[in-house]
């Protein structure tokens, strides 16, 4: 986020790091667009939390998903989702 935004330092605030972040990963999955689509392939972008591993629920969510994006023949792209977290945003 900071290269699209153009800025010359990390930001220090919880909150920034959080909307550099969510402009950054706008970026990243348009990388992955380009490429995979270059093979003519598709990509979906799930985002996720340490809380999506440790729920149950949510975890078997997000398997399934995974499982029909495949189905699908998209390719999962899986990152962590900075604009959400607070505590990784404190040492990250």
């Amino acid at each position: 986020g900071c290269i699209k935004l153009n800025l010359t330092k990390r930001p220090t605030s919880i909150r920034t790091k959080q909307a550099v972040a969510a402009a950054g990963q706008s970026h990243l999955i348009r990388i992955y667009e380009d490429l995979f689509g270059a093979l003519d392939m598709q990509v979906a972008q799930l985002l996720l939390n340490q809380s999506d591993f440790l729920d149950q629920d949510h975890w078997k969510s997000i398997k399934s998903t995974i499982k029909e994006c495949l189905a699908l023949g998209v390719v999962p792209i899986i990152n962590e989702n900075d604009s959400t977290n607070t505590a990784e945003m404190r040492f990250g």
